[in-house]
């Protein structure tokens, strides 16, 4: 069957959605229509390198996009600070989440930047340290946590929440748009959302139930034998009473872990930057991520912590200090490629990387 040609108005006029508006890769060769417009990326490109990423407008940006679309066979221009660039992308995107920005003008950033990294790294290997790679059947994973009985799965199906049944195979309900689980107690999970008020507890064989409250909760964890939750606009409080316990100094909570005794909060519209809360005193403090941009999960294994880049396609390591070590994998949609990464899990001794954007569950080495 003869690949249907690609117009521009397939980019154009799909509603800024992100389901639909990340689909299409330059590594995936796509048969681009006759009337497909002439640009030239070396004048725009170079042009955009040397210019402030708050000045990029998204003419210039959905022109940058067509322009990789059409030139992914012939490779980028080597005169050209590609990764200047892409950081500058990355960067508006994060600019574009705060408060006042424009959706539109972030989407065309982020499309921007996926394209561009793809050129980037066609030539990287796919494979280092790569264990083993599973895909799931559904595109829009947002966790996954295995378990003895089987695995815990949230996505952004109709029934977004998926769980075995103790009797055998497995279940599925729609808990309101959930984005991550945490353990909160021996085979009892939190299922919370950065985008749904509330959140959902799982225990095995029960049905799950819901805790209101009146923002989206982020994360729910225990410390010392208590529960607590943090919601998106940095609150801290303790279950059972509600006392508010802290007030972290972030903009919006978009993603969180508790490792050990210390919370790791994530502001994508705080770039290159985590900010870390000590469960026992509830102080908290800005950490430098090095070269990861924006973090959309960490992990510790072993003496080392583990960092996944959105805007990149990478998983980078640090010291116990946070001192940046190394980084492994490289962007796209291909084996061992990483499109959009949001959970990273350490299992069995490997570090376990999901996928958003293509449902690609990596197993990779410790490094």
């Amino acid at each position: 069957m003869t690949q249907r040609a690609l117009h521009p108005a397939d980019l154009a006029d799909d509603g800024r959605g992100s389901f639909g508006f990340y689909q299409v890769l330059p590594s995936d060769r796509p048969r681009l229509s006759a009337d497909w417009p002439t640009i030239n990326l070396r004048a725009l490109g170079g042009r955009l390198s040397e210019t402030d990423f708050e000045d990029y407008n998204e003419s210039d940006l959905d022109a940058l996009s067509l322009a990789l679309l059409a030139s992914a066979a012939d490779g980028l221009p080597t005169e050209i600070d590609w990764q200047r660039l892409a950081t500058g992308l990355s960067l508006l995107y994060a600019n574009q989440l705060r408060p006042g920005g424009q959706r539109p003008r972030r989407m065309a950033a982020a499309r921007a930047n996926f394209y561009l990294r793809d050129c980037l790294d066609l030539e990287r290997s796919e494979d280092a340290g790569l264990v083993d790679e599973r895909r799931f059947d559904r595109p829009f994973v947002w966790d996954w946590q295995p378990l003895p009985e089987g695995e815990l799965v949230v996505d952004s199906s109709e029934k977004n929440f998926s769980f075995p049944e103790t009797g055998g195979g497995a279940a599925s309900v729609r808990l309101g748009l959930p984005t991550q689980m945490d353990s909160v107690g021996n085979k009892r999970f939190s299922i919370s959302s950065c985008y749904s008020d509330g959140w959902y507890e799982w225990t095995m064989g029960e049905v799950p139930i819901f805790h209101t409250h009146h923002r989206p909760v982020v994360l729910a964890f225990v410390f010392d034998s208590e529960q607590f939750g943090l919601d998106r606009d940095g609150i801290v409080w303790r279950f059972g009473d509600g006392k508010e316990v802290a007030t972290i100094d972030i903009e919006t909570v978009w993603r969180a872990r508790i490792i050990g005794e210390t919370l790791y909060v994530s502001d994508w519209g705080e770039p290159g930057v985590l900010t870390v809360i000590d469960a026992h005193t509830w102080r908290s403090r800005k950490v430098s991520c090095g070269p990861a941009l924006l973090t959309n999960d960490v992990c510790r294994l072993g003496s080392r912590y583990y960092i996944i880049c959105k805007m990149q396609g990478r998983v980078f390591s640090f010291d116990e200090d946070m001192n940046p070590l190394d980084s492994r994998m490289s962007f796209g949609k291909g084996r061992g490629r990483l499109y959009d990464p949001i959970t990273i899990r350490p299992h069995q001794g490997n570090l376990c990387v999901l996928s958003w954007l293509t449902g690609a569950l990596a197993t990779v080495k410790p490094f």
